[in-house]
């Protein structure tokens, strides 16, 4: 699980959270855990088919899970 909370996790973060964490996310879905953690730190799931699997595994919004985040605010140092 990961060590954010709601509010701060993505969509991505969330979803993988539903359906149970990294590794039942990965028997799921079929993809390798380097794979699910790389989703996790972007923040998006670039794959269509990927998406959609994760999607329908955790009941999440596909069109959120594949959105990029918002880019950083550039005002920040």
């Amino acid at each position: 699980m990961s060590n954010t909370s709601d509010d701060e996790a993505n969509a991505v973060d969330r979803a993988i959270n539903a359906v149970g964490g990294v590794a039942a996310t990965t028997r799921a879905i079929g993809a390798g855990k380097t794979t699910v953690l790389r989703w996790r730190r972007l923040g998006r799931v670039p794959g269509a088919i990927e998406c959609f699997k994760l999607a329908d595994a955790s009941g999440g919004d596909p069109r959120k899970i594949a959105a990029a985040p918002p880019p950083p605010d550039q005002d920040d140092p």
